[in-house]
């Protein structure tokens, strides 16, 4: 089966930490200034792989980023490509701890809004 691949490099480029949130999986993740995630997306045969990043929310520091018709996605980091399944995230008590490939420094514990 010939799947279609695309990547796309997130950056923190404010001097703030912000969240990045990846939509259809709620997946969160936390982001220092300066660091970034790669993020690599498959899709079924003759079905095209679509990235859509929002503009960073100011009050909230989180971007959105929204991978409609894919079933999965994955983190590279060090060349590998880590299902996010398996990557967990910096952001204590949202899921699993982070992989151990992981290149994200900071940490975060997750407050429950009311």
């Amino acid at each position: 089966m010939n799947r279609n691949k695309k990547e796309i490099a997130i950056r923190n480029n404010s001097d703030q930490p912000i969240y990045l949130q990846v939509e259809l999986w709620a997946d969160l993740y936390y982001l220092e200034p300066g660091e970034s995630l790669r993020i690599v997306a498959y899709s079924d045969e003759g079905d095209p792989v679509e990235f859509e990043l929002e503009q960073l929310d100011k009050e909230t520091m989180t971007q959105v980023l929204t991978i409609p018709n894919n079933r999965e996605y994955f983190i590279c980091e060090e060349g590998l490509e880590i299902n996010h399944m398996e990557y967990g995230s910096n952001v204590e008590g949202w899921s699993g701890p982070l992989h151990p490939k992981s290149s994200l420094k900071g940490r975060i514990k997750h407050k429950l809004s009311k």
